[in-house]
């Protein structure tokens, strides 16, 4: 069986990420320096500052870990809207709807025409 893996790694900046259903045995994650985010087909936005990882889920799911070996947690975004903050020296904020201005501000950064 073949396996595919994609690790990429955000230092600073907004993304935004389509991943088409990555194979059963296949993995993607993007890692920042407060978190890690793996996905499975899905729709999802990302923003990294040295303090802050941000993750907005807008269609299928994403599992969010901190990095941080005192403070690991790891949630996962399941309706999209939700989100979640990582900071330094924190496990993830619990999935919680994020408001459609935030949303579109993070959207509006992370995506090019």
């Amino acid at each position: 069986a073949q396996v595919t893996r994609t690790k990429l790694e955000l230092v600073s900046g907004a993304l935004r990420v389509l991943v088409a259903k990555v194979a059963p045995n296949g993995h993607f994650e993007i890692e920042t320096e407060t978190a890690v985010a793996v996905v499975r087909g899905t729709d999802w936005l990302i923003e990294a500052t040295p303090d802050r990882t941000s993750v907005a889920l807008l269609e299928g799911e994403v599992a969010v870990t901190g990095r941080d070996p005192q403070a690991r947690g790891s949630v996962a975004l399941q309706q999209a809207g939700q989100g979640t903050d990582v900071r330094r020296g924190a496990a993830p904020t619990p999935p919680l709807p994020w408001g459609a201005r935030r949303l579109a501000d993070l959207l509006a950064r992370a995506t090019f025409n």
